[in-house]
């Protein structure tokens, strides 16, 4: 059995067999045959003991961790390790989180903690298990040298492409369908390299301070240059879009709407793009745009539908279904950046009507910390 990953209710009956076989001096006797470093913390955060593990990796021998305040190698004092043991929660339910203990050569070791409440001895305590996740946070640091180069690399290439077709526009003699395909290169290059910010950015856009940057745009021309981005899909797979716009003269012609545009595209792009893939052929994807009373709506009709099985987990990341090349993130990228800007994505589908995706943004987005942006 694991006990990091066990229940506080399991960890008490292992706690209970143990001190009723041996007593309570041959406890941590016991933990010493489990790898994991494990201690035993009162409820002032003082150390009651801990098994061989624990101490070889912190450096101290048992009897000198015994006596010391846990905030004492608890490098990351913002973590709730120390706060949670006199926290009425830690009665629902193990915690579990990253944490940083200072060695006693003052070198830290990265862990992934749980803790839970158990009793001894009609005392409470809180049970720490750690794991060394050193090795991870080190690879996680490599992979993201890799990626900042790899962005780098990729970003020269476009930039130079971006560049030569402003050159070509610049020039007198070019025909009209010469203009065209310059500027179709020049927004592809521009997309790209937002593409990259934004995959770059993706984990940002779950933490919950994450700041939109808000400003005005026209979602028409969004739209319209999401759907000139998918001609190859549309032309490969024999599916064409049908932009319905339904406006009540609130926001004008252009459909000027606030939001960050490129999270917004990024969004439409994924949304209409996955309708594409999973459209009949010879059918017709219809994108209706909606002006209501309190913010704007999308909705993206395929005649194509849902697997019962996967219908409630479309918006799941890495959830895919019978889609080669599917990374499952397209979907659940989408509902993360409209959650961001206030609004919600919601998913009908059945054999018999097809599938409908509807979104809806609120014109006054919600700031992070409550405060609603004009």
């Amino acid at each position: 059995m694991n006990i990091a990953t066990t229940s506080y209710q399991q960890k008490q009956e292992i706690i209970d067999q143990i001190v009723d076989k041996y007593g309570v001096d041959n406890l941590f006797k016991a933990f010493d045959l489990i790898t994991d470093p494990i201690l035993l913390v009162d409820s002032s955060g003082k150390m009651i003991g801990a098994n061989w593990a624990a101490s070889s990796a912190l450096q101290y021998t048992p009897e000198q961790l015994a006596g010391i305040n846990i905030s004492e190698i608890d490098k990351l004092r913002e973590l709730p390790l120390t706060n949670s043991l006199q926290n009425s929660s830690i009665q629902d339910a193990p915690l579990f989180y990253e944490a940083a203990f200072r060695k006693k050569d003052h070198t830290l070791l990265h862990v992934e903690v749980s803790i839970s409440p158990v009793t001894i001895a009609e005392e409470d305590f809180a049970l720490v298990v750690a794991r060394d996740i050193s090795s991870r946070k080190q690879q996680d640091k490599q992979r993201m040298l890799s990626d900042s180069l790899a962005r780098h690399d990729i970003n020269t290439p476009i930039s130079l492409v971006i560049g030569f077709s402003e050159i070509l526009q610049s020039f007198d003699n070019l025909s009209s369908e010469q203009i065209a395909i310059t500027q179709l290169i020049h927004n592809a290059g521009k997309q790209a390299l937002d593409i990259i910010r934004f995959t770059h950015e993706l984990g940002n856009l779950k933490d919950e301070n994450y700041q939109i940057k808000n400003t005005p745009f026209s979602l028409k021309d969004t739209l319209r240059n999401v759907i000139v981005g998918l001609q190859n899909i549309m032309q490969d797979r024999k599916v064409g879009v049908s932009l319905d716009w339904q406006i009540a003269n609130r926001i004008g012609e252009l459909f000027i709407v606030t939001g960050e545009e490129t999270l917004i595209h990024t969004m439409c792009n994924n949304l209409i793009k996955n309708a594409l893939e999973a459209a009949p052929p010879s059918s017709i994807v219809t994108v209706t745009v909606q002006d209501k009373e309190d913010g704007w709506g999308i909705a993206i009709h395929n005649r194509g539908a849902v697997p019962d099985c996967m219908l409630d987990r479309v918006f799941e990341r890495f959830a895919t279904h019978g889609k080669e090349g599917g990374t499952g993130l397209g979907a659940y990228s989408a509902q993360l950046i409209a959650n961001l800007h206030g609004g919600d994505i919601v998913c009908d589908s059945s054999e018999l009507s097809g599938t409908t995706v509807s979104l809806e943004i609120p014109y006054n987005i919600p700031a992070p910390n409550g405060r609603t942006d004009q």
